[in-house]
Parts: C-alpha cells; structure tokens; sequence
C-alpha cells in the first residue's frame, strides 16, 4: 500500500461526513475493515465471525435522497447492529434509540415466529458532541447502556444494548485502545492525524487507503460535497420552520417547527415531504 506524505495528493476528505463514513463501513468490499472496528467496538472475542451487509453502500440509491439517513446496519451470528454517525447535534437521542432499536426487533420477527429467533440489537452512535451530559466523568469518551435494574443491580437479560461514542471527548493521546485508535481515525482531518493512525493496525491501514482513494476520486469528491451541502440546506430548511412557526403565533414555535419536521422523518417520510407537510 502506498504511504501518504504530507505535500502528497488532494485534501483528505473527513470520514465524520455520513457519505464517506458509509463508504468506508459499510461498502462490502471492506469487509475486515467493519469487523475491526465491530471486534473493537464491542469487545468481540475474535474476528472470525461472519458479516452480513443488510444496507450496503449503493452510490444509486443515495443520489436519490441527498436527505436520508446514511447509517451501516449489519447482521452477525448473534447480533443485529446498526451505527451512525452524527455530525450536527439533535435532540432527543435517547428516544431515537428507543425508536432505533424496536425497528431492529419487530424487522427481525415474520408472522407465527416466536421470540426466541430475535438476535441481539446493538445500537452504535458516533457522535462529533457531547451527547451523554448526565455522566459525572467528563473525559469517558464511550458508553453502553443496556436494560438494568438499579435497585437489585441486576441486569434485564441481554437483548439490546446502545453504544454512545463521543469524538469530542477523546483524550488529546491515545489510551492504547483499539477503540480509541477507530475514534482517532474516524475523527481524523488532516493528513498527519491518517498517517499517524495509519500505523496502529492493518485494517486502519486499509480504512485510511479507502480515504486516500476517495479523496482522488472526481466523482466521489462531488457527492462528500454534495452530502455536506444538503446537510447546511437541511439546516436552512429548519430555520425556516422555526420562523415560520414564530410568525404564525406559536408560543414555542422554535422548536415546534424542528419537533415536527424531525419526528415526520424519524417515521420513514423523506425529508421534503416532512418539509412540504410542516409549511403547508
């Protein structure tokens, strides 16, 4: 593989854009890339174990909805998994996940099935903000939640369990981790940060290539941007809402216009529709 200099080829694009993140994850060409990253993760005892891709990256399919959500959802032997990557802070997070995961159950169960065919659901969010506010640990940049009796300190079985991972709560030197060496790749930018990463494992190596190869990529280049330019539109797009909610007299129109938009796309309708909908 050949090794990245600093003065060498175009700007590196970010894998924090959902474009490329999926590009990386969840194409099934880089199959032992996302099972590093899973056997890091989620602290998997080898990495021989079988990846299924139940989405996988489809050029096709993301130039027509520049808007939809651009996750990884996998299936193993045991689990059901689904990461995103979240760039822009969003409200509600913990109810999301509630939504997330009993998607992955009841899209796991056909008619007459019984319960015991359900694999476990794992949620990963990738988050570039502080989204678990309430832990006391300002420096704990990775957290699992599962079900959890706080009185008798027993856990609910082990059906479902939801990683919250905080790029900006990284230490400024790596803990030796392999998670943490993911994190750092995944919020790399500049070219030094992949070079320096590039080192700490064959398949960063690999993650790092399919970067550098996609950063030379015309076409490619063209849909990171354009990803990163519905992004700012979709943000437009909630702002106007927001006025617009304002200046029809709503008390709490800000957040209302924004509630109403998100909860139409958190239930499958595109995001014009959502839009459509709200300003009508």
């Amino acid at each position: 593989m050949e090794t990245i200099t600093p003065q060498q080829g175009p700007e590196l694009l970010h894998p924090k854009n959902d474009f490329l993140f999926k590009l990386i994850f969840g194409d099934q060409r880089h199959e032992n890339i996302i099972k590093a990253f899973l056997q890091a993760a989620l602290d998997l005892p080898s990495d021989d174990f079988a990846v299924e891709f139940l989405n996988p990256f489809l050029k096709q399919e993301y130039d027509n909805d520049k808007y939809g959500i651009l996750d990884v959802r996998l299936r193993t032997t045991d689990n059901v998994i689904d990461i995103e990557i979240q760039v822009a802070q969003q409200g509600d997070i913990e109810k999301r996940a509630i939504w997330y995961k009993s998607k992955m159950v009841t899209e796991q169960l056909a008619q007459a099935q019984p319960y015991s065919t359900l694999k476990k659901v794992v949620l990963i969010f990738i988050t570039n903000f502080e989204s678990v506010s309430t832990d006391p640990d300002k420096t704990r940049y990775h957290h699992c939640f599962k079900q959890y009796d706080i009185n008798a300190g027993i856990y609910f079985g082990d059906a479902e369990e939801t990683h919250i991972m905080e790029l900006p709560k990284l230490p400024a030197k790596e803990d030796g981790t392999p998670l943490c060496d993911w994190l750092y790749f995944i919020n790399a930018e500049k070219k030094e940060d992949f070079m320096k990463v590039a080192s700490k494992s064959p398949a960063i190596k690999d993650a790092v290539d399919v970067v550098r190869k996609a950063s030379s990529d015309e076409a490619t280049r063209w849909a990171y941007f354009q990803r990163e330019n519905a992004e700012r539109d979709k943000i437009a797009q909630l702002e106007f809402a927001e006025k617009k909610g304002r200046s029809e007299g709503r008390s709490e129109g800000r957040s209302e216009g924004r509630s109403e938009i998100l909860d139409l796309w958190r239930q499958g309708i595109s995001y014009e529709d959502a839009m459509k909908r709200v300003s009508n």
